[in-house]
């Protein structure tokens, strides 16, 4: 206030970029463990891809085939989400630096 700026140049200039940074890491983390646990969106009628894995791997005796490639298939989808969320982390980590 003491240099002319307004409330919402504070917040917007000021609070939320140092916020931002450290609440990133949490988020990632969140984030990451949402998508592994898809037993939440089982509740919305999607199948689950854990479970549906374990039901082929019972019906064609491929346990060790079929785990391998659903454990490819959370990689697939968890590896890009962590590196997105760290880039997006090291660009903004010198704003929360005091």
């Amino acid at each position: 206030m003491t240099l002319g700026m307004s409330q919402w140049q504070i917040l917007s200039r000021i609070l939320l970029p140092q916020a931002m940074v450290r609440m990133l890491p949490a988020y990632g983390s969140f984030l990451t463990m949402i998508i592994k646990d898809t037993a939440i969106a089982s509740v919305v009628a999607t199948p689950e891809m854990l479970r549906n894995a374990e039901v082929v791997a019972q019906q064609t005796y491929r346990s060790v085939e079929v785990y391998t490639i659903t454990m490819l298939l959370y990689f697939c989808t968890l590896f890009p989400t962590t590196r997105v969320v760290e880039l997006i982390y090291r660009r903004v980590a010198h704003l929360g630096r005091s």
